[in-house]
């Protein structure tokens, strides 16, 4: 019983530690990636001895819309995260003439 009140505290620690440093929606998506893998991990392990782990065709749409989501939102971040790289070099050479 200690080990889980252990681990549930250092969950909770790194959960709280990474919405700080990242944000609520990065951390979001973090955890619709750990769900995607959950899911496709219980599905390789567990669908032979259990067909309610097995993807089904609403699970697989469900899986590739969160996967989507993910690839869509890190694009997105990394052209915003470029262009402002490029605005801020801009305006710093501005500043230097």
């Amino acid at each position: 019983m200690t080990g889980l009140a252990v681990g549930n505290f250092i969950h909770a620690g790194t959960f709280f530690h990474l919405l700080t440093n990242i944000g609520a929606v990065s951390l979001g998506v973090l955890k619709g990636v750990q769900a995607a893998i959950v899911f496709s991990l219980a599905h390789v392990m567990y669908c032979s001895r259990d067909s309610s782990q097995c993807i089904t065709p609403t699970k697989g749409l469900a899986l590739l819309l969160v996967v989507s989501g993910v690839t869509g939102y890190v694009f997105a971040t990394r052209a915003a995260s470029r262009a402002a790289a490029v605005a801020a070099k801009k305006r710093d050479a501005k500043t230097d003439c």
